[in-house]
Protein backbone atom coordinates (compact mmCIF):
# COMPACT_ATOMS: atom_id res chain seq x y z
CA UNK A 1 0.00 0.00 0.00
CA UNK A 2 1.05 3.59 -0.52
CA UNK A 3 2.87 5.37 2.32
CA UNK A 4 0.52 7.08 4.79
CA UNK A 5 1.50 9.79 7.29
CA UNK A 6 0.01 9.44 10.77
CA UNK A 7 0.33 11.80 13.74
CA UNK A 8 0.37 10.79 17.40
CA UNK A 9 -1.25 12.48 19.20
CA UNK A 10 -3.74 13.72 16.59
CA UNK A 11 -4.12 17.04 18.42
CA UNK A 12 -2.12 19.00 21.01
CA UNK A 13 -3.70 20.85 23.94
CA UNK A 14 -1.28 23.11 25.83
CA UNK A 15 -3.68 24.20 28.57
CA UNK A 16 -2.94 27.46 30.38
CA UNK A 17 0.44 29.05 29.72
CA UNK A 18 1.57 32.33 31.29
CA UNK A 19 1.99 35.23 28.87
CA UNK A 20 5.69 35.66 28.18
CA UNK A 21 6.49 32.03 28.97
CA UNK A 22 6.36 29.03 26.66
CA UNK A 23 5.28 25.39 26.76
CA UNK A 24 6.60 22.62 24.51
CA UNK A 25 4.79 19.42 23.53
CA UNK A 26 6.15 16.51 21.52
CA UNK A 27 4.56 15.09 18.37
CA UNK A 28 5.40 11.85 16.55
CA UNK A 29 4.90 11.25 12.81
CA UNK A 30 4.80 7.69 11.49
CA UNK A 31 4.60 6.14 8.04
CA UNK A 32 1.88 3.54 8.52
CA UNK A 33 1.75 2.58 4.82
CA UNK A 34 3.79 0.11 2.83
CA UNK A 35 6.01 2.35 0.74
CA UNK A 36 8.37 5.18 1.61
CA UNK A 37 7.06 8.74 1.68
CA UNK A 38 8.70 12.15 1.84
CA UNK A 39 7.52 15.07 3.97
CA UNK A 40 8.23 18.19 1.95
CA UNK A 41 6.74 21.00 4.04
CA UNK A 42 5.58 21.70 7.60
CA UNK A 43 4.17 24.88 9.08
CA UNK A 44 2.36 26.02 12.21
CA UNK A 45 -0.60 28.41 12.06
CA UNK A 46 -2.26 30.25 14.92
CA UNK A 47 -0.98 33.03 17.17
CA UNK A 48 1.88 31.93 19.40
CA UNK A 49 2.45 28.48 17.90
CA UNK A 50 5.70 27.35 16.29
CA UNK A 51 7.42 24.09 15.50
CA UNK A 52 11.00 22.90 15.78
CA UNK A 53 13.08 19.79 15.29
CA UNK A 54 11.80 18.84 11.85
CA UNK A 55 14.47 19.03 9.11
CA UNK A 56 12.84 18.87 5.68
CA UNK A 57 12.60 17.24 3.24
CA UNK A 58 12.41 14.06 5.32
CA UNK A 59 11.85 10.54 3.97
CA UNK A 60 10.19 7.94 6.19
CA UNK A 61 10.31 4.30 5.16
CA UNK A 62 7.40 1.98 5.96
CA UNK A 63 7.02 1.74 9.75
CA UNK A 64 9.53 4.51 10.42
CA UNK A 65 8.73 7.50 12.64
CA UNK A 66 10.15 10.87 13.60
CA UNK A 67 9.52 13.21 16.51
CA UNK A 68 9.37 17.01 16.59
CA UNK A 69 8.30 19.73 19.01
CA UNK A 70 5.49 22.27 18.95
CA UNK A 71 5.92 25.38 21.11
CA UNK A 72 3.15 27.64 22.44
CA UNK A 73 4.36 31.10 23.51
CA UNK A 74 1.32 33.31 24.13
CA UNK A 75 1.86 37.05 23.78
CA UNK A 76 -1.59 37.96 25.12
CA UNK A 77 -4.19 36.43 27.41
CA UNK A 78 -7.08 34.49 25.93
CA UNK A 79 -7.66 31.24 24.11
CA UNK A 80 -5.67 30.44 20.96
CA UNK A 81 -6.09 27.76 18.36
CA UNK A 82 -4.10 26.75 15.31
CA UNK A 83 -2.72 23.77 13.49
CA UNK A 84 0.41 22.08 12.23
CA UNK A 85 0.08 21.46 8.50
CA UNK A 86 2.23 18.77 6.88
CA UNK A 87 2.68 18.14 3.15
CA UNK A 88 3.92 14.77 1.89
CA UNK A 89 3.63 12.47 -1.12
CA UNK A 90 1.79 9.91 0.98
CA UNK A 91 -1.80 8.76 0.43
CA UNK A 92 -2.91 11.74 2.57
CA UNK A 93 -0.81 14.58 1.10
CA UNK A 94 -2.13 17.18 3.57
CA UNK A 95 -2.14 16.21 7.24
CA UNK A 96 -3.35 18.66 9.89
CA UNK A 97 -2.76 18.48 13.65
CA UNK A 98 -5.07 20.71 15.72
CA UNK A 99 -3.45 22.98 18.35
CA UNK A 100 -5.08 24.73 21.30
CA UNK A 101 -3.95 26.69 24.33
CA UNK A 102 -4.83 29.60 26.59
CA UNK A 103 -2.63 32.55 27.44
CA UNK A 104 -3.02 33.69 31.05
CA UNK A 105 -1.59 36.67 32.94
CA UNK A 106 0.84 36.24 35.81
CA UNK A 107 -0.65 35.92 39.25
CA UNK A 108 -1.21 39.30 40.94
CA UNK A 109 -1.98 39.93 44.59
CA UNK A 110 -4.62 42.50 45.58
CA UNK A 111 -5.52 43.54 49.13
CA UNK A 112 -9.06 44.48 50.15
CA UNK A 113 -9.18 46.91 51.86
CA UNK A 114 -5.98 48.41 50.45
CA UNK A 115 -5.24 50.13 53.79
CA UNK A 116 -6.38 49.63 57.38
CA UNK A 117 -7.41 52.44 59.75
CA UNK A 118 -7.77 51.48 63.42
CA UNK A 119 -8.96 54.80 64.77
CA UNK A 120 -8.57 55.45 68.50
CA UNK A 121 -7.51 52.46 70.61
CA UNK A 122 -6.94 52.78 74.35
CA UNK A 123 -3.47 52.02 75.76
CA UNK A 124 -3.29 48.48 77.06
CA UNK A 125 -6.20 47.24 74.92
CA UNK A 126 -6.17 46.09 71.32
CA UNK A 127 -8.22 46.15 68.16
CA UNK A 128 -8.10 43.73 65.21
CA UNK A 129 -9.08 44.28 61.60
CA UNK A 130 -9.37 41.74 58.80
CA UNK A 131 -7.83 42.05 55.35
CA UNK A 132 -8.36 39.79 52.34
CA UNK A 133 -5.73 38.95 49.75
CA UNK A 134 -6.95 37.86 46.31
CA UNK A 135 -5.04 36.50 43.33
CA UNK A 136 -6.48 38.58 40.48
CA UNK A 137 -4.10 37.14 37.85
CA UNK A 138 -4.40 34.06 35.69
CA UNK A 139 -1.74 31.80 37.20
CA UNK A 140 -1.25 30.62 40.77
CA UNK A 141 1.08 32.48 43.11
CA UNK A 142 2.66 31.69 46.46
CA UNK A 143 2.82 34.09 49.40
CA UNK A 144 6.12 33.42 51.17
CA UNK A 145 6.30 36.10 53.86
CA UNK A 146 4.15 38.64 55.70
CA UNK A 147 5.33 41.13 58.28
CA UNK A 148 4.02 44.20 60.08
CA UNK A 149 6.07 47.28 60.84
CA UNK A 150 5.14 50.11 63.16
CA UNK A 151 4.84 50.15 66.97
CA UNK A 152 2.04 47.92 68.22
CA UNK A 153 1.05 46.30 64.92
CA UNK A 154 1.16 42.52 64.34
CA UNK A 155 -0.14 40.03 61.76
CA UNK A 156 -1.87 36.72 62.47
CA UNK A 157 -3.93 34.12 60.65
CA UNK A 158 -1.60 33.58 57.69
CA UNK A 159 0.03 30.14 57.61
CA UNK A 160 2.90 30.54 55.17
CA UNK A 161 3.76 29.66 52.54
CA UNK A 162 0.27 29.73 51.05
CA UNK A 163 -0.52 29.20 47.37
CA UNK A 164 -3.51 30.93 45.76
CA UNK A 165 -4.87 29.75 42.44
CA UNK A 166 -6.37 32.22 39.99
CA UNK A 167 -9.27 33.99 41.70
CA UNK A 168 -8.58 32.46 45.11
CA UNK A 169 -8.50 34.50 48.32
CA UNK A 170 -7.19 34.22 51.85
CA UNK A 171 -7.90 36.42 54.85
CA UNK A 172 -5.72 37.44 57.77
CA UNK A 173 -5.90 39.65 60.83
CA UNK A 174 -3.90 42.73 61.78
CA UNK A 175 -3.81 43.58 65.47
CA UNK A 176 -3.10 47.02 66.91
CA UNK A 177 -2.05 47.00 70.57
CA UNK A 178 -0.71 50.48 71.43
CA UNK A 179 1.75 50.76 74.30
CA UNK A 180 1.81 54.56 74.36
CA UNK A 181 -0.49 57.42 73.44
CA UNK A 182 -0.11 59.24 70.13
CA UNK A 183 -0.64 58.49 66.49
CA UNK A 184 1.11 55.47 65.00
CA UNK A 185 1.51 54.43 61.40
CA UNK A 186 2.89 51.23 59.99
CA UNK A 187 2.75 48.83 57.12
CA UNK A 188 2.01 45.21 56.33
CA UNK A 189 4.42 43.87 53.73
CA UNK A 190 3.36 40.76 51.77
CA UNK A 191 5.99 38.93 49.71
CA UNK A 192 4.91 36.65 46.85
CA UNK A 193 6.02 35.44 43.45
CA UNK A 194 3.19 37.37 41.79
CA UNK A 195 3.67 40.28 39.45
CA UNK A 196 3.74 42.65 42.43
CA UNK A 197 6.29 40.72 44.51
CA UNK A 198 6.05 43.16 47.43
CA UNK A 199 2.54 44.30 48.32
CA UNK A 200 2.26 47.01 50.98
CA UNK A 201 -0.83 47.68 53.06
CA UNK A 202 -0.58 50.96 55.01
CA UNK A 203 -1.72 50.88 58.66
Amino acid sequence: SQGTLSANPTSLAFGSVQVGKSSTLSETLSNTGGTALTISAASASGTGFSLSGLALPLTLNSGQNTTFSVVFSPSASGSASGSVNLTSNGSNPNLSIALSGTGVTQGALTANPSSLTFGNVQDGSSKSLTDTLTNTGGTSLTISAASASGAGFSVSGLTLPVTLGAGQSTSFTVLFSPTASGSVSGNVSITSNGSDSNLNIPL
